[in-house]
């Protein structure tokens, strides 16, 4: 809800495409610089705790968003400083969940975890985007920011049930020499660092998200509930494909499988930048939700499965940095483009990109294209 609202508040403020895109730098630049703490933290300490006190900030900072809209007049500045102080909360919040998985299914149920995990978060961005679309058009928008804040404490309540066993890693692991040993297994990986390259070139080309103002307002003219249509309908083709993949968890050939969902990701991408028909653009974004998620599964349940469960903090905020990195990056690259020439030149262009760069990974990674 509060990357739509956000979206949309920053265009209706600004009308600049590159005011919009430069959210994706403040959205990154948090990540880059505390990520990586965040996942040596989540390797030495009870990844419970951070996760509760990482939420406890994220919602603070959608109450004070909200606050502050609320009384009118709101500087563009704010939205990017309370953004980055999210973002912030996220970088620790991310290795730590992510790394808890694990610890709570058996290694031969985890391909299923991730699926089932996966499947559920885009169901919440399916009724997110398109509630917060109907409320943009009804409400102030600080009070979906505060909806939002209330959201949190559902997970604030889930993390105090939560029981695990896990033995504690040694307080010594906080160190540069931790975090150096966390770079020094990612990056000798073959599979681990194909893998993350793949993540942040092929989203920092088809970067998309953020110019959906720009498609809902000046080129499909469907107002703010169309908004919300367009940031669900990834979710929805998402979903599809967590549905197969949990029925079908088996597929041979998962390597091959990844990289052509990356091509389709992008081909899609394309097509829904020369779409100016709504219906044909929702159909497009379906697809590319659909691909992404089929490549996420892989390469998340890959990762996990050949990290050992001391290294994975570290392991899932590196790997942050590439998947969160490339779409962030790639909005404030969208957002120049479309500045310059028109948000779908700058999509198509996108799109272009992202296959390029799977046909070029494809071709010259031979142990990605044989992963089964």
């Amino acid at each position: 809800m509060q990357i739509v609202a956000t979206n949309w508040q920053v265009y209706q403020i600004t009308h600049s495409p590159f005011a919009l895109g430069l959210i994706g730098f403040f959205r990154i630049f948090p990540i880059v610089i505390f990520s990586l703490i965040g996942g040596v933290l989540a390797d030495a300490m009870d990844r419970r705790k951070i996760i509760f006190i990482a939420e406890f900030v994220m919602m603070l900072s959608s109450f004070l968003l909200g606050i502050i809209t609320l009384a009118g007049n709101v500087p563009v500045w704010t939205i990017y400083l309370l953004t980055a102080v999210n973002a912030a909360a996220f970088a620790f919040d991310t290795p730590a969940r992510h790394s808890l998985v694990p610890n709570l299914v058996p290694e031969k149920e985890l391909s299923h975890a991730v699926t089932l995990n996966n499947t559920q978060y885009q169901s919440a961005t399916i009724f997110g985007p398109v509630v917060t679309g109907f409320l943009i058009a009804s409400t102030n928008i600080g009070n979906i920011y505060l909806i939002n804040t209330v959201s949190f404490l559902t997970v604030l309540i889930a993390m105090l049930h939560i029981n695990i066993k896990r033995k504690e890693t040694a307080l010594h692991l906080i160190s540069f020499k931790s975090l150096k040993e966390g770079f020094h297994f990612v990056f000798r990986h073959n599979l681990i660092r194909s893998g993350m390259l793949l993540d942040f070139f092929a989203t920092f080309f088809a970067s998309a998200a953020t110019m959906m103002p720009i498609f809902a307002t000046d080129i499909l003219k469907v107002g703010p509930e169309g908004l919300g249509i367009l940031y669900a309908a990834p979710a929805i083709g998402a979903v599809a494909a967590g549905i197969f993949f949990s029925l079908f968890p088996h597929i041979p050939k998962k390597g091959l499988l990844l990289l052509a969902s990356a091509f389709i990701f992008g081909l899609a991408t394309v097509f829904f930048g020369i779409s100016n028909i709504f219906l044909l653009s929702l159909f497009f974004l379906a697809v590319t939700g659909a691909a992404d998620t089929l490549s996420s599964i892989i390469r998340h349940t890959l990762r996990q499965l050949v990290t050992p469960d001391h290294l994975r903090g570290r392991m899932n905020a590196i790997s942050m940095i590439f998947f969160m990195g490339g779409p962030q990056l790639g909005e404030v690259e969208a957002g120049i483009a479309a500045g310059m020439f028109g948000a779908p030149f700058s999509v198509v262009i996108g799109g272009i990109g992202t296959m390029a760069v799977t046909a070029y990974i494809t071709l010259r990674n031979k142990a990605l294209r044989n992963y089964q």
